[in-house]
């Protein structure tokens, strides 16, 4: 990530503490369970690798795909480039289902009720973030408008929609 927390404005700022304190809270309320009951059971575990895997899978191609383009912040990078290519020609924001992903990984695998309601709030969240990245990727690149069209699912892949706008 090339971007300076100085170069990032305020807005962003708002979006990147947001999205950490949604993963604290996460984290806490798991660790705490976890504390409480002890090591889940292998069950919980079978389940819950298969979110954790498709969240690992998804964030490594959608880093590579991005390269220097990859910040956590909407506001797209001075020098950067519309990506649409890799798994950003499936989903137009795989970090986002990645990180979604990964908190209903740790819901599963932890037992916390907790973590568990994070889950959708983080898909809410995630859905609001990309709105507002949408609107500053349009601004910026004048073709995201039409890549926006052939790639119609925002957080899910459109196969996996059943209609919206994503």
């Amino acid at each position: 990530m090339n971007v300076l927390w100085s170069q990032i404005t305020a807005s962003d700022r708002f979006w990147i503490g947001a999205q950490l304190l949604l993963f604290g809270a996460s984290a806490s309320a798991g660790i705490r369970t976890l504390r409480r009951v002890g090591f889940p059971n292998r069950n919980r575990l079978a389940i819950a690798v298969v979110p954790f895997a498709g969240a690992i899978g998804i964030a490594e191609l959608a880093r590579r795909t991005l390269g220097r383009n990859l910040t956590m912040a909407p506001t797209p990078v001075r020098e950067g480039q519309l990506v649409d290519t890799g798994v950003y020609g499936v989903v137009r924001h795989p970090m986002y289902l990645s990180a979604t992903l990964g908190l209903l990984a740790w819901a599963i695998g932890t037992g916390s009720s907790f973590a568990a309601y994070a889950t959708p709030v983080a898909a809410v969240f995630f859905g609001a973030k990309a709105r507002h990245e949408e609107a500053l990727l349009e601004s910026r690149y004048s073709d995201y408008a039409a890549y926006r069209q052939r790639v119609p699912g925002r957080l899910l892949p459109r196969t996996f929609r059943t209609g919206g706008r994503g």
